[in-house]
């Protein structure tokens, strides 16, 4: 047997150490039951195992260190209450290209090794307690597509490297302490269609050159320190469906071009400092 598929049913109690056994496995599918407790350390025999998945379980305390599986493409352990550090053993998995670890309760900062795993496609973080900066080395995951960091604790500038992450089309880092201004190089992200750095607390001007990403869909700004104008042509991206600037302190006229988004469903701008109706030209 090397595929074995469990998900979405009404699985209980521990993961079977035994499962350690079947070394032949490829895939390991338990997610979306209600498994508790620990992962069992027997797991690191798998030494076959591509897929990882225990998504949306009730498993509890650290990853073991002994992951360390030299196939693995996909390490998924989201929506679980698994703590401490973002595991170090899956440092070894060089031929990643997702890894999912959202909404759990790991800690501390974002291991620099992460930045090594040039495969990654997917990066999830997201809904945890990592504290620390995010590292000019993001720029080093150029196929990297998806990037969620949201609901932490980090802090510090996006490092204009992320402009190298040219494959991106979601990133996701609401709900942090970023600061500082929204790099210009992110407009080189052309594929981008998800956007979101609300709830932090990025200041400056909104840079101009984000008309630039025409295949925007979502992007929200909300609740930070901006300042100054929409920019003028904000109307190009006729992709968006969803605006969010509120609370923020930008000011003067909302562009006309506003009226050419025509796929808007959702315009979020209060309250800032705009002129609701622009003077006339005498």
């Amino acid at each position: 047997m090397n595929r074995f598929a469990v998900s979405n049913n009404f699985l209980t109690g521990p993961i079977p150490a035994n499962l350690g056994d079947m070394v032949q496995l490829e895939q390991l599918d338990l997610s979306r039951n209600y498994l508790t407790g620990n992962i069992p350390p027997t797991l690191g025999n798998l030494v076959n195992l591509r897929d990882l998945s225990l998504t949306q379980n009730e498993l509890t305390g650290p990853i073991p260190e002994n992951l360390a599986f030299a196939k693995l493409e996909h390490f998924c352990v989201g929506r679980n209450y698994l703590e401490g550090p973002i595991p170090e053993c899956i440092r070894h998995c060089s031929l990643l290209t997702t890894i999912r670890c959202d909404s759990n309760n790991f800690s501390g900062s974002i291991p620099e090794w992460i930045y090594g795993l040039r495969n990654l496609s997917s990066l999830d973080l997201a809904d945890n307690q990592l504290n620390s900066v995010l590292s000019p080395r993001i720029g080093q995951l150029n196929i990297l597509q998806l990037l969620q960091l949201g609901s932490n604790l980090l802090e510090g500038v996006i490092p204009s490297e992320i402009g190298n992450c040219t494959n991106l089309f979601g990133i996701c880092l609401g709900h942090n302490r970023f600061s500082g201004p929204i790099p210009a190089s992110i407009s080189g992200l052309v594929h981008l269609a998800t956007l979101d750095l609300s709830h932090n607390r990025f200041n400056g001007e909104i840079p101009s050159s984000i008309t630039l990403l025409r295949s925007l869909s979502y992007l929200s700004l909300e609740h930070n320190d901006l300042t100054g104008p929409i920019p003028t042509d904000i109307g190009v991206l006729t992709s968006l469906d969803e605006l969010k600037l509120g609370y923020n302190q930008l000011s003067g006229p909302i562009p006309a071009s506003t009226s050419l988004l025509v796929n808007l469903d959702v315009f979020d701008f209060h309250p800032n400092r705009f002129i609701k109706h622009p003077p006339r030209n005498e």
